[in-house]
């Protein structure tokens, strides 16, 4: 057959499902070659250079996208209306990792998290970045909805990180202890933060979500907070939550 070096406008806009997979044989992706498509994951093969005006534009279904290395280049509007929750996935000092920091979209590679698909569970965070991100979804598609409270065990490097939009209960222990902790941010479906997460962590800014049921006993015991804003749809805060917070001053 003829080579196929290009993905041309709108030539994959269709209702599809799943997952696609782009081979290194295609060089260009055209400008809205996957305009408002269905599918949940696209993998782009080592070989892709070039990422297209609005190429994967108004993808309400997309959860991923995987960018090699050889993709140099990404249109500004490549990405437009895409979903709030979807994740670029390439390597660390990337085009990919540039373009989804200057846009603001999730950015994360996959040698850092150690998955188990079928617990829907992040086990461990293998990385070394102090601002940290995790992703709401598996590499290829699937919510993470449960956290190991070992995933942070090795990780007193961290300074910020933002949790998983759809995890549901922040166990045990999960950053206790972690002093270069300052800021976290507690994705919007936890309904629980159980005893201890951030105890005698060194954490002073935590953004908790709106559904937010209960906050279990010592949770923040001697953290360095220096003020928390409650969900006002709390039903019970355990005992000595916040104990020993001695830089607390307003609690709202």
């Amino acid at each position: 057959g003829i080579p196929v070096s290009d993905i041309d406008v709108t030539a994959l806009s269709i209702d599809s499902r799943g997952k696609f997979i782009v081979p290194g044989s295609i060089r260009t992706i055209g400008r809205q070659a996957f305009y408002s498509c269905g599918f949940e994951y696209i993998e782009l093969e080592d070989g892709v250079e070039y990422i297209g005006e609005k190429a994967f534009a108004s993808t309400k279904r997309l959860q991923g996208v995987h960018s090699p290395e050889s993709v140099t280049m990404i249109e500004d509007s490549a990405f437009d209306s895409s979903k709030e929750s979807l994740v670029i996935w390439g390597e660390r000092h990337s085009e990919a990792e540039r373009f989804a920091a200057a846009k603001g979209i999730t950015f994360a590679t996959a040698d850092e998290f150690l998955y188990n698909r079928e617990t829907s569970s992040l086990e461990k965070y293998l990385g070394n970045e102090e601002k940290v991100m995790i992703p709401a979804t598996f590499m290829d598609g699937g919510y993470i909805y449960d956290m190991s409270s070992e995933a942070f065990s090795e990780c007193d490097h961290i300074k910020s990180i933002v949790l998983p939009d759809m995890l549901r209960v922040v166990p045990t222990g999960l950053l206790a202890t972690q002093k270069s902790l300052a800021k976290v941010s507690v994705g919007y479906a936890a309904q629980e933060i159980e005893a201890e997460a951030f105890a005698n962590s060194g954490l002073i800014q935590v953004e908790l979500p709106e559904f937010l049921a209960y906050i279990d006993e010592k949770a923040f015991y001697q953290c360095e907070l220096r003020s928390v804003e409650l969900p006002k749809g709390m039903l019970e805060i355990g005992e000595s939550a916040f104990a020993g917070c001695t830089n607390l001053k307003d609690v709202w």
